[in-house]
């Protein structure tokens, strides 16, 4: 069988070679577009996320702390 080539000879991966990423596209260097917030709403909302997980934390805590019986 001279002359045969094997269809699925382009289809052998390679552990070793370098991954290549089809399915994400390229990333630019280039910073996004401004979303049109202001510096005091993204300062607002920052504040408000960090206060809404410092009472998730306590109370997880609390739960934690009970469930265990850390505390007399």
């Amino acid at each position: 069988m001279q002359g045969h080539t094997d269809p699925n000879k382009d289809k052998v991966v390679s552990i070793f070679s370098a991954r290549k990423s089809v399915d994400e596209p390229a990333k630019s260097a280039a910073p996004k577009a401004s979303t049109g917030e202001s510096f005091a709403d993204i300062m607002r909302r920052n504040a408000e996320n960090l206060d809404r997980m410092r009472r998730e934390r306590l109370q997880a805590n609390k739960g934690v702390i009970k469930s265990y019986k850390l505390k007399d």
